[in-house]
């Protein structure tokens, strides 16, 4: 079978198809490349925002991961610097919420900083604050340290008042 000539009234038809073709294509393609392209940029700028701007929503109904009032009240008030020191073993479950507890302190104050210790791999620093036991979480500010034998809101936020109270409680018996 012979092939018509170029010239030939066949030929043009299917050229112009063609070039159609690869016209739509090219089209059709690089609208889809700039529509990837902005689809890209807007999650970098959302990814960047949400970095900037590093937000938690609590939507447990008890507010179990939201601080009380009255410990963000105190955060409010502090003074000092108040260093809050967790001794963990790396491998202990205890240690991430002791870490979720303090960066929640020290997302309403640049008072409170946060360390955690592994008593095996740091002696010296678990000697230094006569630790005996691991899960030991040790607050210390104005000179004063407390230790606390488990990570609640509660007993950090009262921790956090002894090292800071600067006046001593005094007790007066009545015999008689």
């Amino acid at each position: 079978m012979q092939h018509p000539p170029p010239s030939t009234p066949t030929a043009a038809p299917r050229r112009r198809l063609r070039q159609a073709l690869s016209l739509r294509t090219l089209k059709y393609g690089s609208h889809a490349s700039v529509f990837t392209v902005i689809v890209l940029a807007v999650v970098l700028l959302l990814y960047s925002l949400a970095m900037q701007h590093n937000q938690r929503f609590d939507v447990t109904r008890a507010k179990r991961f939201t601080l009380a009032e009255q410990s963000v009240q105190l955060l409010k008030g502090l003074q000092h610097p108040i260093k809050i020191i967790g001794f963990y073993a790396v491998s202990e479950q205890e240690r991430e919420a002791f870490q979720d507890l303090v960066k929640q302190y020290a997302q309403h104050t640049t008072h409170v900083t946060h360390e955690i210790v592994d008593p095996d791999r740091q002696p010296a620093i678990a000697r230094q604050y006569d630790i005996t036991s691991y899960n030991t979480v040790v607050v210390e500010g104005n000179g004063k340290r407390e230790k606390l034998f488990r990570i609640e809101e509660s007993a950090v936020t009262n921790a956090i008042l002894k090292v800071t109270r600067t006046t001593k409680k005094v007790v007066y018996f009545v015999t008689g």
